[in-house]
Protein backbone atom coordinates (compact mmCIF):
# COMPACT_ATOMS: atom_id res chain seq x y z
CA UNK A 1 0.00 0.00 0.00
CA UNK A 2 1.17 3.53 -0.97
CA UNK A 3 1.85 6.22 1.96
CA UNK A 4 -0.66 8.14 0.43
CA UNK A 5 -3.33 5.79 1.27
CA UNK A 6 -1.31 4.59 4.47
CA UNK A 7 -1.61 8.39 5.47
CA UNK A 8 -5.30 9.25 4.37
CA UNK A 9 -6.80 6.63 6.68
CA UNK A 10 -4.46 8.04 9.78
CA UNK A 11 -5.47 11.56 8.80
CA UNK A 12 -9.39 10.34 8.97
CA UNK A 13 -8.63 8.56 11.96
CA UNK A 14 -7.02 11.77 13.59
CA UNK A 15 -9.73 13.80 12.85
CA UNK A 16 -12.22 11.52 14.47
CA UNK A 17 -9.55 11.78 17.50
CA UNK A 18 -9.39 15.42 17.23
CA UNK A 19 -13.45 15.98 17.35
CA UNK A 20 -13.35 13.61 21.15
CA UNK A 21 -10.41 15.41 22.11
CA UNK A 22 -12.41 19.06 21.53
CA UNK A 23 -15.52 17.70 23.58
CA UNK A 24 -12.72 16.33 26.77
CA UNK A 25 -10.83 19.89 26.57
CA UNK A 26 -14.50 21.55 27.60
CA UNK A 27 -15.86 19.32 29.79
CA UNK A 28 -12.84 17.16 31.18
CA UNK A 29 -9.54 18.72 31.95
CA UNK A 30 -8.89 22.75 32.30
CA UNK A 31 -5.06 22.50 31.76
CA UNK A 32 -4.16 21.62 28.04
CA UNK A 33 -0.21 20.66 29.74
CA UNK A 34 -2.82 17.94 31.61
CA UNK A 35 -3.87 16.39 28.06
CA UNK A 36 -0.81 16.37 26.37
CA UNK A 37 0.93 15.01 29.31
CA UNK A 38 -2.18 12.21 29.44
CA UNK A 39 -1.42 11.44 26.01
CA UNK A 40 2.35 11.90 25.70
CA UNK A 41 2.48 9.66 28.63
CA UNK A 42 -0.01 7.07 26.72
CA UNK A 43 2.26 6.42 23.75
CA UNK A 44 5.16 5.90 26.23
CA UNK A 45 3.39 2.20 26.68
CA UNK A 46 4.88 1.33 23.50
CA UNK A 47 8.57 1.54 25.73
CA UNK A 48 7.91 -2.00 27.98
CA UNK A 49 7.88 -3.79 24.46
CA UNK A 50 11.37 -2.52 23.35
CA UNK A 51 13.39 -4.89 24.74
CA UNK A 52 12.09 -7.35 22.59
CA UNK A 53 13.72 -5.13 19.95
CA UNK A 54 17.07 -3.93 21.10
CA UNK A 55 18.54 -0.83 19.02
CA UNK A 56 20.47 -1.85 15.98
CA UNK A 57 22.52 1.11 16.05
CA UNK A 58 22.81 4.74 18.01
CA UNK A 59 24.71 7.88 16.77
CA UNK A 60 24.48 11.60 17.81
CA UNK A 61 22.64 12.77 14.31
CA UNK A 62 20.16 9.70 15.46
CA UNK A 63 19.59 10.83 18.95
CA UNK A 64 19.16 14.43 17.65
CA UNK A 65 16.74 13.61 14.86
CA UNK A 66 15.09 11.35 17.77
CA UNK A 67 15.48 14.38 20.34
CA UNK A 68 13.40 16.88 17.58
CA UNK A 69 10.99 14.36 16.45
CA UNK A 70 9.86 13.57 20.30
CA UNK A 71 10.21 16.97 21.56
CA UNK A 72 8.69 18.79 18.82
CA UNK A 73 5.56 16.61 18.65
CA UNK A 74 5.03 16.88 22.48
CA UNK A 75 5.64 20.80 22.56
CA UNK A 76 2.61 20.57 19.11
CA UNK A 77 0.33 18.76 21.51
CA UNK A 78 0.35 20.91 24.51
CA UNK A 79 0.24 24.69 21.96
CA UNK A 80 -2.69 22.37 19.81
CA UNK A 81 -4.74 21.97 23.19
CA UNK A 82 -4.19 25.26 24.50
CA UNK A 83 -5.64 26.76 20.77
CA UNK A 84 -8.14 23.81 20.42
CA UNK A 85 -9.65 24.81 24.11
CA UNK A 86 -10.09 28.31 23.19
CA UNK A 87 -11.81 28.26 20.14
CA UNK A 88 -13.84 26.24 17.64
CA UNK A 89 -12.60 22.69 15.99
CA UNK A 90 -13.97 23.34 13.28
CA UNK A 91 -11.67 26.31 12.50
CA UNK A 92 -8.79 25.74 14.80
CA UNK A 93 -7.87 21.99 13.32
CA UNK A 94 -7.89 22.75 9.72
CA UNK A 95 -6.29 25.79 10.18
CA UNK A 96 -3.88 24.68 12.52
CA UNK A 97 -3.06 21.50 9.55
CA UNK A 98 -2.25 24.21 7.19
CA UNK A 99 0.75 25.78 9.15
CA UNK A 100 2.01 22.37 9.52
CA UNK A 101 1.69 21.46 5.98
CA UNK A 102 3.04 25.10 4.78
CA UNK A 103 6.10 24.71 7.32
CA UNK A 104 7.03 21.15 6.43
CA UNK A 105 7.16 21.78 2.85
CA UNK A 106 9.38 25.02 3.66
CA UNK A 107 11.39 22.98 5.89
CA UNK A 108 11.84 20.34 3.81
CA UNK A 109 13.04 22.48 0.96
CA UNK A 110 15.22 24.80 3.11
CA UNK A 111 17.02 22.31 5.45
CA UNK A 112 18.03 20.11 2.25
CA UNK A 113 18.88 23.43 -0.01
CA UNK A 114 17.07 21.70 -2.51
CA UNK A 115 14.49 23.85 -4.54
CA UNK A 116 14.02 20.52 -7.08
CA UNK A 117 10.35 20.32 -5.43
CA UNK A 118 9.25 23.59 -7.21
CA UNK A 119 11.08 22.99 -10.71
CA UNK A 120 11.21 18.74 -11.04
CA UNK A 121 7.68 18.55 -9.56
CA UNK A 122 5.57 21.68 -10.78
CA UNK A 123 1.82 19.28 -10.15
CA UNK A 124 3.12 17.87 -6.72
CA UNK A 125 4.01 21.47 -5.64
CA UNK A 126 0.17 22.46 -6.95
CA UNK A 127 -1.22 20.19 -4.90
CA UNK A 128 0.56 20.53 -1.89
CA UNK A 129 -0.45 24.50 -2.34
CA UNK A 130 -4.28 23.30 -3.02
CA UNK A 131 -4.77 21.32 0.11
CA UNK A 132 -3.31 23.80 1.83
CA UNK A 133 -5.82 26.42 0.40
CA UNK A 134 -8.41 24.18 1.23
CA UNK A 135 -7.57 23.61 4.51
CA UNK A 136 -7.83 27.44 5.15
CA UNK A 137 -10.89 27.77 3.22
CA UNK A 138 -12.51 25.43 6.04
CA UNK A 139 -11.21 27.34 9.04
CA UNK A 140 -12.68 30.21 7.65
CA UNK A 141 -15.99 28.63 6.58
CA UNK A 142 -15.94 27.76 10.50
CA UNK A 143 -15.28 30.67 11.89
CA UNK A 144 -17.53 32.04 14.43
CA UNK A 145 -17.83 35.67 15.63
CA UNK A 146 -18.55 34.20 19.27
CA UNK A 147 -14.73 32.74 19.33
CA UNK A 148 -11.19 33.86 18.30
CA UNK A 149 -9.89 32.34 15.49
CA UNK A 150 -6.45 31.25 17.65
CA UNK A 151 -4.14 32.21 14.65
CA UNK A 152 -0.93 32.15 17.43
CA UNK A 153 -1.38 28.65 18.69
CA UNK A 154 -2.63 27.43 15.15
CA UNK A 155 0.95 28.47 13.97
CA UNK A 156 2.94 28.12 16.73
CA UNK A 157 1.85 24.29 16.82
CA UNK A 158 1.78 24.03 13.33
CA UNK A 159 5.61 24.91 13.53
CA UNK A 160 6.34 22.49 16.38
CA UNK A 161 4.43 19.83 14.53
CA UNK A 162 6.32 20.23 10.88
CA UNK A 163 9.51 19.95 12.74
CA UNK A 164 8.21 16.80 14.10
CA UNK A 165 7.59 15.36 11.06
CA UNK A 166 10.56 16.44 9.48
CA UNK A 167 13.05 15.11 11.53
CA UNK A 168 10.90 11.35 12.03
CA UNK A 169 11.17 11.17 8.13
CA UNK A 170 15.00 11.71 8.90
CA UNK A 171 15.26 9.23 12.09
CA UNK A 172 12.95 6.39 9.45
CA UNK A 173 16.40 6.96 7.29
CA UNK A 174 18.85 5.98 10.05
CA UNK A 175 17.00 3.42 11.60
CA UNK A 176 13.63 1.39 10.77
CA UNK A 177 10.36 2.04 11.85
CA UNK A 178 9.99 0.52 15.04
CA UNK A 179 13.56 1.71 16.08
CA UNK A 180 12.54 5.71 15.31
CA UNK A 181 9.12 4.90 16.99
CA UNK A 182 10.79 3.90 20.23
CA UNK A 183 13.24 6.61 20.41
CA UNK A 184 11.05 9.43 20.01
CA UNK A 185 9.12 7.85 22.94
CA UNK A 186 11.97 7.78 25.35
CA UNK A 187 12.37 11.51 24.61
CA UNK A 188 8.47 11.90 24.87
CA UNK A 189 8.40 10.12 28.35
CA UNK A 190 11.63 12.69 29.83
CA UNK A 191 9.25 15.51 28.92
CA UNK A 192 6.33 14.00 30.35
CA UNK A 193 8.30 13.17 33.61
CA UNK A 194 9.84 16.61 34.04
CA UNK A 195 6.07 18.42 33.76
CA UNK A 196 4.70 16.73 36.34
CA UNK A 197 7.83 17.48 38.26
CA UNK A 198 7.57 21.06 37.71
CA UNK A 199 4.04 22.05 36.88
CA UNK A 200 2.15 21.56 39.77
CA UNK A 201 -1.33 22.50 37.85
CA UNK A 202 -0.93 19.72 35.73
CA UNK A 203 0.55 16.88 38.70
CA UNK A 204 -2.51 17.93 40.46
CA UNK A 205 -4.96 18.15 37.98
CA UNK A 206 -4.01 14.28 36.83
CA UNK A 207 -3.48 12.87 40.53
CA UNK A 208 -5.09 15.21 42.90
CA UNK A 209 -8.39 14.68 45.23
CA UNK A 210 -11.74 14.34 42.85
CA UNK A 211 -13.39 18.26 43.25
CA UNK A 212 -15.84 18.68 45.68
CA UNK A 213 -18.77 18.75 43.29
CA UNK A 214 -18.04 15.05 42.60
CA UNK A 215 -17.64 15.38 39.20
CA UNK A 216 -15.70 12.72 37.43
CA UNK A 217 -13.37 12.84 34.30
CA UNK A 218 -14.61 11.25 31.05
CA UNK A 219 -11.81 8.49 30.85
CA UNK A 220 -14.01 5.74 28.92
CA UNK A 221 -14.28 8.77 25.99
CA UNK A 222 -10.78 9.49 26.73
CA UNK A 223 -9.71 6.19 25.79
CA UNK A 224 -11.41 5.79 22.93
CA UNK A 225 -10.45 8.62 21.55
CA UNK A 226 -6.76 7.69 21.75
CA UNK A 227 -7.53 4.46 20.97
CA UNK A 228 -8.37 6.22 17.52
CA UNK A 229 -5.73 8.51 17.75
CA UNK A 230 -2.95 6.08 18.33
CA UNK A 231 -3.75 4.38 15.02
CA UNK A 232 -4.33 7.76 13.33
CA UNK A 233 -0.56 8.16 14.57
CA UNK A 234 1.00 5.07 13.99
CA UNK A 235 -0.59 5.51 10.57
CA UNK A 236 1.08 8.86 9.72
CA UNK A 237 4.48 7.76 11.22
CA UNK A 238 4.53 4.68 8.81
CA UNK A 239 3.17 6.62 6.06
CA UNK A 240 6.57 9.15 6.58
CA UNK A 241 8.80 5.93 6.80
CA UNK A 242 7.97 4.81 3.30
CA UNK A 243 10.46 5.89 0.42
CA UNK A 244 7.73 7.47 -1.25
CA UNK A 245 5.92 9.67 2.19
CA UNK A 246 7.91 13.08 2.20
CA UNK A 247 6.89 14.99 5.29
CA UNK A 248 5.56 17.71 3.06
CA UNK A 249 2.83 15.26 1.12
CA UNK A 250 1.79 13.26 4.12
CA UNK A 251 1.12 16.47 6.02
CA UNK A 252 -1.02 17.97 3.32
CA UNK A 253 -2.93 15.40 2.67
CA UNK A 254 -4.85 16.02 6.57
CA UNK A 255 -6.60 18.20 3.82
CA UNK A 256 -9.05 15.50 2.89
CA UNK A 257 -9.88 14.41 6.72
CA UNK A 258 -11.47 17.84 7.02
CA UNK A 259 -13.47 17.59 3.86
CA UNK A 260 -14.74 14.20 5.00
CA UNK A 261 -15.19 16.29 8.71
CA UNK A 262 -17.29 19.14 6.58
CA UNK A 263 -19.47 16.71 5.21
CA UNK A 264 -20.07 14.35 8.45
CA UNK A 265 -20.74 17.17 11.03
CA UNK A 266 -23.03 19.15 8.28
CA UNK A 267 -25.69 16.13 8.06
CA UNK A 268 -25.56 14.91 11.18
CA UNK A 269 -24.93 18.22 13.61
CA UNK A 270 -28.30 17.94 15.44
CA UNK A 271 -27.04 14.63 17.05
CA UNK A 272 -23.78 16.43 18.00
CA UNK A 273 -22.21 18.15 20.90
CA UNK A 274 -22.83 22.32 20.55
CA UNK A 275 -18.91 22.38 20.13
CA UNK A 276 -18.86 19.77 16.76
CA UNK A 277 -21.60 21.20 15.10
CA UNK A 278 -20.95 23.00 11.40
CA UNK A 279 -23.64 24.39 8.66
CA UNK A 280 -24.69 23.96 5.32
CA UNK A 281 -26.21 27.24 4.70
CA UNK A 282 -25.62 30.20 2.14
CA UNK A 283 -21.99 31.35 1.77
CA UNK A 284 -20.64 28.87 4.46
CA UNK A 285 -21.82 25.93 1.80
CA UNK A 286 -20.25 27.53 -1.31
CA UNK A 287 -16.91 28.08 0.75
CA UNK A 288 -17.16 24.39 1.84
CA UNK A 289 -17.46 22.68 -1.43
CA UNK A 290 -15.12 25.14 -2.79
CA UNK A 291 -12.72 23.43 -0.33
CA UNK A 292 -13.71 20.18 -1.05
CA UNK A 293 -13.20 21.12 -4.55
CA UNK A 294 -10.06 22.35 -3.99
CA UNK A 295 -8.67 19.21 -1.92
CA UNK A 296 -9.86 16.41 -4.57
CA UNK A 297 -7.85 18.67 -7.03
CA UNK A 298 -5.02 18.79 -4.86
CA UNK A 299 -5.09 15.09 -4.41
CA UNK A 300 -5.43 13.89 -7.69
CA UNK A 301 -2.04 16.07 -8.43
CA UNK A 302 -0.31 14.45 -5.77
CA UNK A 303 -0.98 10.92 -6.83
CA UNK A 304 0.25 11.87 -10.53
Amino acid sequence: MSAILIAIFGHLANAIASLIDKVLLQTGFKHPGTYAVAIGGLSTLALFVWPFFPPEKISWTIAIYAILFGGCFFAGLWRFFAGLKTTEAGSFVPLTAAAVALFSVLLEVFLSWNFSLFTENPLVTGGIGLLVVSMAIIAIANRSKHYPIALQPALESGAFFAISSVNATFLYHEVNFIQGFFLSRVVVLALVVGVLAGVSQVRNELFGKKEKDGEKKPFVLFFVGQGIGTLGFVGVQYALSLPDGSASVVNALQAVQFGALALITGAFSKWLPAALREHWTGAIAALKLLALACAAIGLALIST
